[in-house]
């Protein structure tokens, strides 16, 4: 103990109670959590994902049609999603002959990659 203006001053030696190797491995467990979750949401596809609810019933004119896509296997409907050259995204029923037709015309043409 020491004394300073009769005040009594108690030498403490403390240490917390939570040990740094066991924060570390709190926050290592957390940063490993927030790792797989993304990693499981990168893989699954939290990117672009589309589906439709009912396929477009009129014909698109072939020369409207610039892109396509297909909808992921995880969807209830199967579609073409037609991609016009004003920017509008149609869904088509794949199995019609004239969506197959536009689908063969874009797959030969040249991608500009």
């Amino acid at each position: 103990m020491k004394k300073r203006n009769n005040l009594v001053f108690k030498e403490c030696k403390c240490s917390l109670s939570i040990s740094s190797t066991s924060v570390n491995m709190r926050t290592l467990a957390a940063l490993l959590a927030l790792v797989l979750v993304i990693s499981v949401n990168g893989q699954y596809g939290v990117t672009n994902h589309i589906c439709c609810a009912r396929h477009y019933s009129q014909r698109i004119p072939a020369g409207k049609v610039v892109s396509y896509s297909t909808t992921s296997s995880g969807c209830h409907l199967k579609a073409h999603v037609f991609k016009t050259v004003a920017k509008k995204q149609f869904c088509v029923n794949p199995a019609l002959p004239w969506v197959k037709k536009i689908v063969t015309k874009l797959d030969k043409k040249p991608s500009a990659a």
